[in-house]
């Protein structure tokens, strides 16, 4: 009997000595930049800057500026020569001071800082050497069947000149009067509905094999607001793709860091990418 028990509290013993407490302290997860945006010889650079957080960090609500960033620095260079740089629009929107600095066919690099997150650089970002080919514009009216008789829903029809190599197209929509930071989601909501052959807002000519590519675009106004609307039609470098089909978009979500592809931008997250469009008024 006393021989168990000293066995037992030898056990006991062995299994005190065996065990300690451990401290787990995670490595601090530093919030980092992310941006997306363009750059065009018809817009300059239009990008949007906000920043990734850590899973310890108090998100204040609205969500839409939880991770906004409304002092970053934006310097463009062509050839290591600033040519450009950024103003800070509101909404973490920023957009080019000199827009017809930039020239078709070129290679740019950008350098965005703000205190408090890494600095992030993209480098050879090369813009398209024409805009896209566009005919046969054609508007038809939908019929109003809404009991709001002052908005009004119209729908555009035009044709994309097709090419033997892959190209990839973009369509923005805006609107005379109201400025680019008050819908700044032009850019989130493209991505969210992206598809290679019917997309509304990107497409490519992967799925088509005719000479001319028809599309379509419907959107709704305000018949009692006296504004022009303006279609962006453009191509596109095909890197954006890379960044929206990996999944890496996440518009509201709390996740700390958009996952997978990092998109081209080093030290951060997101894209910028050149393009080069035409731009279709509608009274």
């Amino acid at each position: 009997m006393i021989k168990g028990r000293l066995l037992w509290g030898l056990i006991l013993l062995l299994y005190m000595g065996c065990t300690k407490t451990l401290e787990v302290k995670p490595d601090p997860i530093e919030p980092r930049l992310e941006v997306k945006g363009t750059i065009s010889p018809q817009s300059g650079l239009e990008v949007i800057v906000q920043h990734t957080r850590t899973p310890y960090e108090w998100i204040p609500t609205p969500l839409d500026s939880a991770f906004l960033v409304d002092h970053a620095e934006i310097e463009i260079y062509h050839q290591d020569t600033l040519v450009d740089v950024s103003r800070y629009r509101g909404n973490s929107f920023y957009k080019s001071r000199f827009p017809n600095h930039i020239i078709a066919g070129e290679e740019y690099a950008v350098k965005v800082t703000a205190e408090g997150y890494p600095p992030v650089r993209i480098e050879k970002i090369l813009v398209p050497e024409s805009p896209p080919e566009v005919s046969g514009f054609r508007l038809t009216p939908f019929p109003n069947i809404s009991e709001n008789q002052t908005q009004v829903r119209d729908t555009l029809f035009f044709e994309v000149k097709n090419s033997a190599e892959l190209l990839t197209y973009r369509i923005d929509v805006r609107y005379e009067n109201i400025p680019l930071n008050k819908y700044t989601s032009y850019i989130d909501s493209f991505e969210e509905t992206f598809d290679p052959c019917e997309g509304t807002y990107y497409f490519t000519n992967r799925c088509f094999s005719d000479a001319w590519i028809p599309r379509k675009y419907e959107y709704s106004y305000n018949q009692t607001e006296d504004r022009t609307t303006f279609f962006h039609i453009s191509i596109i470098d095909p890197i954006v793709l890379d960044y929206i089909e990996s999944g890496a978009f996440y518009g509201e979500n709390i996740f700390v860091e958009p996952p997978l592809y990092k998109g081209n931008v080093d030290g951060g997250f997101g894209y910028i990418v050149g393009e080069n469009k035409i731009i279709i008024p509608i009274e």
